[in-house]
């Protein structure tokens, strides 16, 4: 039988279900009560990376890796994206400010 990509967002419907069909995401002791266009979020590396994932390889990580994900609805998928990538930013901005500071100090004491 051939691969019939329409079928893997039923597979992923499963996953949301699964995990009760609400955004995971608490805030003040409390959980996000949205339930509409949930998102599996990938909180942690687990070797799948990139857009071109597929449904069918995010299905399997999702279910041999489940502590790598978690699942969201659309802004706090988004949200959560936004501070990943600036503090990731910041970490790389301080990395090269010591590396570019480093080689300074070598350049000087040659």
């Amino acid at each position: 039988m051939a691969y019939r990509n329409r079928d893997w967002p039923g597979k992923l419907d499963i996953l949301r279900q699964e995990r009760g069909y609400q955004c995971e995401v608490e805030y003040n002791g409390h959980r996000c009560y949205t339930k509409g266009e949930l998102e599996f979020a990938h909180i942690k590396p687990s070797g799948l990376s990139g857009r071109s994932r597929g449904q069918s390889r995010r299905y399997y990580d999702i279910k041999k890796n489940p502590e790598c994900y978690k699942l969201m609805c659309k802004y706090h998928h988004n949200k959560f994206d936004r501070e990943y990538w600036r503090n990731l930013q910041k970490e790389t901005e301080n990395e090269t400010s010591r590396t570019s500071s480093e080689s300074d100090e070598v350049c000087i004491s040659e």
